[in-house]
């Protein structure tokens, strides 16, 4: 390609990336970037739960939306009194897509709202009790580096990286978040951080956290907002 038309390709690229709303990825990728769909542990075509997969490395593509921060009291206008309901959380995201959905967790099926940015999984909320969803939200978990939690840290940031995670009260994970460490911290009991997956050195016991210097590397793989009642 020439200079001149490589100039009117930028420009038109440009022009489109201006004028098209919900268009364009973070750093440049163009539209090859919005053919990729790689989220965390899902599929959208077989509804499975990153519990199927606690394996698998989160190399999805940034959202392109702004989002609010995930926070003590919730993410955005979501928190302790928002019911389960796709519309409601539609209405207050409205630069997002919901759709509701099912995720396998252990052989079993749940009910799920599903938040996305063009095919980009942002976000996954599960409900108190699945037959009564004004009894609101039990779970929010983040999947995508473009919502912040405390202190500005952002899904990739490694646990050294992460503010405050000197004071972190961290375990390991079990079940299907076997190879992964969860911590709190003191300043939000109702924030989980979920570093990993951590390879498992063969003399380590299961319920062992990782060394410091192993651990210390770990990247945050998912935030998690936690309604505990009464809190």
């Amino acid at each position: 390609m020439n200079d001149s038309s490589s100039s009117i390709a930028q420009s038109i690229l440009e022009f489109v990336r201006r004028s098209v709303p919900g268009y364009g990825i973070r750093g440049g990728f163009g539209v090859a970037a919005l053919l990729m769909t790689l989220t965390l542990g899902y599929n959208s075509d077989s509804q499975t739960f990153a519990a199927d997969h606690p394996g698998t490395a989160n190399t999805q593509e940034v959202a392109n939306y702004q989002s609010p921060p995930l926070g003590h009291s919730g993410w955005g206008e979501v928190g302790a009194n928002t019911p389960f309901n796709g519309d409601r959380i539609q209405a207050l995201f409205p630069n997002y897509r919901v759709e509701s959905s099912q995720i396998s967790l252990e052989g079993m099926l749940y009910p799920a709202i599903e938040v996305y940015d063009n095919s980009i999984l942002v976000a996954r909320m599960d409900p108190q009790d699945a037959n009564n969803p004004n009894l609101g939200i039990l779970r929010i978990t983040i999947y995508d580096e473009s919502i912040e939690g405390p202190g500005g840290v952002t899904i990739g940031t490694s646990y050294n990286q992460t503010p405050g995670s000197s004071r972190f009260d961290c375990f390991p994970g079990e079940e299907y978040l076997t190879g992964y460490v969860i911590c709190r911290s003191p300043q939000s009991d109702r924030i989980q951080y979920i570093y990993g997956p951590i390879q498992r050195e063969s003399r380590r016991p299961m319920m062992e956290l990782p060394p410091e210097n192993v651990l210390g590397n770990a990247r945050l793989d998912r935030l998690e907002w936690l309604n505990w009642q009464g809190r």
